[in-house]
């Protein structure tokens, strides 16, 4: 299994950086325009306006994380912590947890190698 450089984080404080992700159809990342949409319109929801600034102390569970975009661009736009749930070893050792250590975000993330389906249980 191999990985390449195809994600970009879309907003915030890391906005623009490169993202590892593997190669193949095993891991199917969110595309950067619908990750953008996402956070757009759940902040809209909150009542934020700006699209870089969650509440203070808020938290993110990324479930199925693979890359760990979503949880990343959460931590990106202000989210104080983000918890990514993966059962594959092998995307959570070459991919997860190398994004977390590139980006220098690793003390505000907590990485869980299980099912979604254990983790909730």
């Amino acid at each position: 299994r191999r990985t390449h450089k195809r994600l970009t984080i879309v907003a915030g404080t890391l906005s623009r950086r490169k993202l590892l992700s593997p190669s193949g159809l095993d891991t199917r990342p969110m595309m950067g325009m619908v990750r953008g949409a996402t956070f757009d319109m759940i902040m809209s929801l909150i009542g934020i306006r700006s699209n870089t600034a969650f509440p203070p102390d808020s938290r993110w569970l990324d479930l199925f994380a693979g890359t760990g975009a979503i949880g990343i661009e959460a931590i990106s736009r202000g989210c104080a912590e983000s918890h990514f749930v993966e059962m594959d070893p092998w995307v959570v050792n070459n991919v997860t947890r190398k994004n977390l250590q590139s980006l220098g975000v690793v003390s505000k993330t907590t990485v869980h190698t299980a099912s979604v389906e254990a983790f909730l249980a």
